[in-house]
């Protein structure tokens, strides 16, 4: 779940990152596989931005592969809040129902409730 707060103009391009420009069933890249190399004569692209000559080497991965077909993203609520719930930037990982719950105060853990109890509508029929 991901709650965010903010004006107008930031929440909007945040629903289009989480929502148009992850792709949420592609894996990521293994870390430390990119190695850029940027040359002493750097290529430039006539709008001031230079562009780095990139090596990307397959890494091999020790652990198993996990499938990521079945992820998906979905809105389950949009609205405006009259009072600000949180006062900075945090990330927290719960692991159990009641520990999101508590990070979410008695304000906003129905918020929690609503997302774990929400079904997209092609499940509906």
């Amino acid at each position: 779940m991901v709650y965010i707060e903010g004006a107008h103009k930031y929440i909007r391009n945040y629903n289009r990152l989480m929502l148009n420009r992850i792709v949420w069933t592609e894996a990521a890249r293994p870390r430390g596989a990119e190695d850029a190399e940027i040359e002493g004569d750097q290529e430039s692209d006539g709008e001031g931005n230079v562009k780095a000559m990139g090596k990307i080497e397959a890494a091999a991965d020790s652990g198993s592969v996990i499938s990521l077909e079945d992820n998906q993203c979905w809105l389950v609520w949009e609205g405006q809040l009259r009072d600000r719930a949180f006062s900075n930037f945090k990330i927290k990982t719960c692991p159990t129902d009641s520990a999101a719950k508590e990070v979410l105060g008695p304000k906003l853990s129905g918020y929690w409730d609503q997302a774990k109890n929400w079904k997209p509508e092609e499940e509906f029929f």
